[in-house]
């Protein structure tokens, strides 16, 4: 009995798993959603203008401006209106504060000669991102999911504390830099965490947990800062569920499947026995060690024989490289390995080569594109609190159309789908003159890069093998970083061409859709757990499969106990013929 079929037996989505969901994963999505959002309108610059005399601090005070002013960062030095007489606003800035707050960026006047600071906070705080992919993931995979988890959430709290006291620019950059590095991959560890206890017909539950709080977050924060009316009040919000995230850490169970993977049969045994006692099934510690170890002996005695060959779309193998005893198998130990060499060992397998690049240009393509566009939206020609409301209105949309759709008709048809849309009507955009129909637009554009980037998170996550899955995912998400840190510099060309944005996200979007359609399909099948298993997952898969046909998975794994048994050919001597263990169906023997 394999840890799929443990988890079968204990209940796919019991109360365990809903404690997870509601009890971790939801507060971390919270927390991260929180400091997202919160990064975004601390840096947000109201409108402004300069200052027509010394004490001039009334932005609606503005008689004659057009005698004086040329645009919002220069004054005519005279009344004849020369270009050659234009000078930067001579006696400052002033700002409208009637609608939108003070921020960090206004009360430092990061605007005209000087924005390009703003968009150096954002790259910075998206390499932060980059660099903590790397290491949490590394982190994650060689120490475990729950000690990674820890430091991370403990380290993020500190730095968001530490901001609110940042005076000075350049200490307010590292200290956003440092809770970008340990905060934004909070919602990837609890996400992976989640994943790896719940079974294959009900983790787009989770997709739901992972993307409904940073809709409802976008939606909700606008109008708290509103009422706030400082970034420095919205800052404190943002640190209550950071606290609880932090409280909930101290009850977090390591992930069974992790401690499989490193041999730790005993520990994993023990999670196993208490996921059954909470959801309400009784199973005995020692048949669950005995049926993991039982699975283990059996995968290094096909090993040793030289044939063995793994499912090649459920992940049913799961043997460890180690024993109990913390003796080494065939396999090197996987956490002991550089992650550069772990690369190195993916690019050498063809089928894990191919997730491997495919998903580190979707994952550039979809962080440029959902991130741009939201940034995009402070440029919408309306009130911000009501598109970032309306815009997280329709991210729900997307999610609930996720929620729906990517079980049905699979994680790849739905995800390309929603980029090619998304980017066509970016594309048809610019040819379109009327404001209400541009917002509009770009409201459905935002739903479906939304959707996209949340199918993703959950293709990527089901599509690589456990062992170095914590790894896998940070270094694709890594050049998910890095579409993160060009994206500002996406959205300063609307200086130039307002929806000129728009044509560069819609573009990269329809091809990252292409992609897409070229990677296996992972609804309802058992994650993969070895490197052999990611290697041959999906080799054998039709390129027009669609999981819409298809029989639920457990109800395709009793129809297999039912109706076939499996068998070795053995000679009459009791030899080995060394050959395939093969599974045949009941009703080819009655013929």
């Amino acid at each position: 009995m394999g840890f799929n079929e443990l988890l079968a037996d204990c209940g796919e989505f019991g109360y365990f798993q809903k404690l997870l969901a509601f009890g971790f994963l939801m507060p971390a999505v919270i927390s991260v959603s929180c400091t997202y959002w919160t990064q975004i309108f601390i840096l947000l610059i109201p409108p402004h203008r300069c200052k027509l005399y010394p004490d001039d601090n009334d932005y609606l005070n503005a008689a004659n401006l057009s005698l004086t002013s040329k645009d919002e960062c220069h004054l005519y030095q005279n009344r004849d209106l020369k270009p050659s007489e234009i000078v930067p606003c001579p006696y400052g800035i002033v700002y409208d504060y009637s609608l939108y707050f003070p921020t960090f960026a206004s009360e430092h006047d990061w605007v005209c000669e000087n924005s390009w600071k703003m968009y150096l906070v954002h790259t910075c705080y998206w390499i932060g991102v980059v660099l903590g992919s790397f290491s949490l993931g590394f982190l994650s995979d060689k120490y475990g999911r729950k000690r990674a988890y820890q430091v991370a959430v403990m380290l993020t709290l500190i730095f968001d504390v530490a901001t609110f006291f940042a005076q000075e620019q350049i200490i307010f950059v590292v200290v956003r830099f440092a809770s970008a590095f340990f905060g934004r991959n909070l919602a990837t560890m609890s996400f992976v965490l989640a994943v790896e206890y719940t079974g294959p017909n009900k983790r787009r539950l989770n997709t739901f947990m992972w993307s409904f709080p940073y809709a409802v977050i976008c939606t909700a924060l606008p109008w708290i800062a509103y009422y706030l009316h400082h970034w420095k009040y919205l800052l404190i919000i943002s640190w209550i569920p950071m606290i609880i995230t932090v409280i909930t850490s101290f009850f977090l169970t390591e992930s069974a499947s992790w401690l499989i993977t490193q041999g730790r049969l005993e520990e994993a045994a023990q999670c196993v026995h208490r996921m059954a006692r909470i959801n309400g099934k009784n199973m005995d510690r020692d048949y669950i060690i005995e049926k993991l170890k039982e699975e283990q002996n059996q995968c290094k005695e096909v090993k040793s024989q030289g044939n063995s060959k793994p499912s090649t779309n459920t992940g049913e193998n799961r043997c460890s490289s180690k024993t109990d005893g913390g003796e080494t198998g065939n396999l090197e130990k996987k956490d002991e390995i550089p992650l550069f060499n772990i690369i190195l060992q993916l690019m050498r397998s063809p089928n894990l080569r191919k997730k491997l690049i495919f998903f580190s240009v979707i994952w550039f393509i979809a962080c440029m594109c959902y991130n741009g566009n939201n940034l995009e939206s402070s440029n919408l020609p309306f009130n911000m609190y009501i598109v970032y409301s309306v815009g997280g209105l329709t991210e729900m949309l997307g999610i609930f159309f996720c929620l729906f759709t990517i079980d049905k008709f699979g994680r790849r048809w739905t995800n390309a789908g929603c980029f090619i849309l998304g980017g066509v009507l970016g594309i048809i955009s610019t040819s379109i003159d009327t404001k209400e129909v541009i917002i509009v637009l770009a409201l459905v554009i935002r739903s479906c890069y939304s959707a996209a980037f949340d199918i993703t998170f959950t293709f990527t996550n089901e599509s690589f093998p456990t062992i170095i899955r914590g790894r896998a995912i940070s270094f694709v998400r890594t050049f998910g970083g890095l579409g993160s840190t060009v994206s500002p510099f996406v959205v300063r060309l609307s200086e130039k061409e307002a929806l000129l944005p728009l044509v560069v996200f819609g573009m990269l979007a329809v091809a990252s859709g292409v992609l897409t359609i070229f990677l296996p399909e992972t609804a309802k099948q058992h994650l993969p757990h070895e490197m052999e298993d990611g290697e041959n997952f999906g080799k054998t898969q039709p390129f027009w499969f669609c999981p819409f046909s298809e029989k639920p998975l457990e109800e395709e794994m009793e129809y297999q106990r039912k109706t076939h048994f499996c068998i070795s050919d053995i000679s009459e001597d009791g030899k080995d013929n060394n050959t395939q263990v093969k599974c045949i169906s009941l009703k080819k023997l009655e013929k």
